[in-house]
Order: C-alpha cells, then structure tokens, then sequence
C-alpha cells in the first residue's frame, strides 16, 4: 500500500495532543464563538435558533444599508458624468 487513506501515513493529518484534549479544546471554541454572538452555549437549541436568527437579520440590514450606500454612490458619479452636460 502506498499509504494514501492510512491513518499512520506521513500525510494524514494527525494532532499531537489526545483526543480527548483536543475535543475539550474544540467544543470550548465552540462555546466561546456562541458567546460571541450573543448566545448561551448551555441554552435550549429553541434559544440558540433565535439567536441565529436575529443575528442573520442584522447581518441583512447592514447588507442592505451597503448595498444603498453604493448605488447612491453609483448614482451620484453618474449624474457627475453625464447630468451635468
């Protein structure tokens, strides 16, 4: 076997630390990044899904408020172009 698909194989990608420590390590990431984003890492999926939403609704607004922002802009390099003939 030329040790593609091995686990033991040079390039496999294989932590230093347990598994055990790399999983308490991983899912406190994950709990910091929740807390980040205004969640509970111990609440209900139900409260974590609110939060998910209110967080998609405000990331749509900012979209929104940019996506103005550059067409006043295009709109007004345009009028600078051409309306003032």
């Amino acid at each position: 076997m030329d040790g593609r698909g091995h686990i033991d194989a040079p390039s496999s990608y294989r932590h230093k630390e347990p598994l055990a420590e790399w999983a308490t390590t991983y899912f406190a990431d994950l709990a910091a990044d929740l807390t980040g984003e205004g969640g509970d890492p111990s609440s209900s999926p139900k409260e974590r899904s609110e939060v998910e939403g209110r967080n998609a609704r405000s990331s749509a607004r900012f979209s929104a408020s940019l996506l103005v922002i550059i067409l006043l802009a295009v709109a007004a390099a345009a009028y600078w172009k051409f309306g003032r003939r």
